[in-house]
């Protein structure tokens, strides 16, 4: 054998299929939609049949080839869609900081913190000092550790023996 043939791939490039240079078959899938897995022969036949799949049946040399001609092939059956870049306005912001609390809630707090410093670094944001203060807090409560201890409702003198307590310590 010896060399690598893409059997099948979507339009897209993402997704595809490849018999590997000892005769494997294998599905090939993006980043974090899974591993490279091996596969049966009718899932290629059943990925073009009823999946969408270009069928390409073709050999390379070279893994890095076959990611050229892939990409190529991607590339010239999707059409480049016009991207107008215009800069964030404060409703955007609104709109991602509720998606950026939600990944913190969700515990994802290094991807909240990095969109979060995304957020601050926005000119509408440091131009509107009440926008940037309520990110800048968000901010520093992702940095604090969380406390151990669960807070529990406690009268106005277990609130004042704590105090004391704590002044005192």
């Amino acid at each position: 054998m010896g060399n690598i043939a893409l059997l099948a791939m979507a339009p897209s490039g993402e997704t595809y299929m490849v018999r590997d240079e000892i005769g494997r078959l294998w599905l090939m899938q993006p980043p974090g939609a899974g591993d490279p897995r091996v596969i049966e022969a009718d899932v290629v036949e059943v990925a073009v049949a009823r999946h969408g799949f270009d069928r390409v049946d073709r050999d390379f040399t070279s893994w890095s080839d076959l990611d050229d001609f892939r990409q190529a092939r991607a590339a010239s059956a999707t059409p480049p869609l016009p991207v107008k870049e215009r800069p964030l306005d404060l409703d955007d912001v609104e709109r991602l900081f509720r998606v950026v609390r939600r990944w913190a809630d969700q515990g994802q707090i290094p991807g909240a913190r990095r969109a979060a410093f995304t957020l601050l670094a926005a000119p509408v944001v440091r131009a509107d000092a009440e926008v940037h203060g309520r990110l800048l807090a968000f901010v520093q409560e992702l940095e604090e550790p969380a406390s151990p201890f669960v807070s529990v409702a406690a009268s106005d003198e277990k609130r004042r023996v704590r105090e004391r307590y704590r002044d005192a310590a």
